[in-house]
């Protein structure tokens, strides 16, 4: 499903998908009472995602959820040919548990290169050395991981992006339209207008 490799792709065509994203979502920022909704779906191992996190995300967030025009949602949709990936949702929301989500996607994302071909086993012992950077609670992150805690809302999050229609990662559900790819800001820019927020 995830298609780009090492290149931003440009603006896409929204589409409405009929249905409300951020309904459920567990990793929300921004203001309440913003206008404006934008619910991202991604998978951690996803290349396209890692660029958009590490090259867009911080402009994204500074120009429209820190303004408070745009309350933004993250779910969790992890791919079936990603064999890391389900662990690594599980690792960011035992991270949330401790207050500590935000940090520790960007962290996931950064180093996607160094966990995303290790064996399931190194990959959950390079999660626990990531959250240890972070200084969350070793033993009750460990636990955590070791648990299913996070498959429920895991799940809710897999179902939600069913429900949309998702066909590629990341997949961003703006004021209820449907738009993949890992946009640029410019193209974000112009989604963004055209479907209500002004710049």
């Amino acid at each position: 499903m995830s298609r780009t490799r090492g290149r931003l792709e440009p603006c896409a065509q929204p589409h409405p998908s009929g249905v409300d994203a951020l309904k459920g979502a567990r990793f929300v920022n921004g203001n309440a009472d913003a206008p404006n909704t934008v619910v991202e779906f991604a998978d951690y191992e996803c290349p396209a995602c890692g660029l958009f996190a590490v090259r867009v995300e911080d402009a994204f967030i500074s120009e429209f959820v820190n303004s408070g025009k745009v309350r933004y949602a993250f779910r969790d949709f992890p791919l079936r040919q990603h064999k890391n990936a389900p662990l690594a949702a599980q690792a960011a929301s035992c991270a949330h548990a401790q207050g500590r989500f935000s940090p520790y996607k960007a962290m996931l994302f950064r180093a996607q290169p160094l966990w995303s071909h290790s064996s399931n086993s190194r990959a959950a012992q390079q999660f626990s050395e990531f959250a240890a950077q972070l200084g969350v609670d070793e033993a009750r992150f460990s636990s955590c991981l070791a648990s299913s805690d996070a498959q429920p809302g895991i799940e809710a999050d897999l179902g939600a992006g069913r429900q949309v229609g998702l066909q590629a990662t990341p997949s961003f559900v703006i004021n209820g339209y449907l738009v993949s790819g890992a946009l640029p800001i410019e193209a974000f820019r112009a989604i963004l207008n055209r479907v209500g927020v002004k710049p």
